[in-house]
């Protein structure tokens, strides 16, 4: 995973936003690697607690809209709906 970052310390496990440099922007890359990142914890006995963070400055800025200009209507709703399913 490049965009999110796991530790974990029994219980508690770390999952970090790692695109310091777009202030943790959400795009697509970083959706599906959380919402992966997410299932495996979830199946781990040892994590009782999964706290989100962001490297750097920031915890997030949001969707990350310079990606919105390559998408249409459709693949507009896929993101967006893929956010919420996060």
């Amino acid at each position: 995973m490049q965009t999110v970052q796991v530790t974990i310390e029994p219980p508690i496990a770390w999952v970090y936003l790692n695109r310091p440099e777009k202030l943790n922007a959400l795009n697509e890359q970083l959706l599906d690697e959380l919402k992966s990142a997410l299932a495996e914890l979830e199946k781990n006995n040892d994590v009782r607690v999964i706290v989100i963070t962001g490297n750097g400055k920031a915890f997030s800025a949001g969707a990350d809209i310079t990606q919105f200009t390559q998408l249409n209507g459709y693949t507009a709703w896929k993101f967006a709906r893929k956010g919420r399913q996060v």
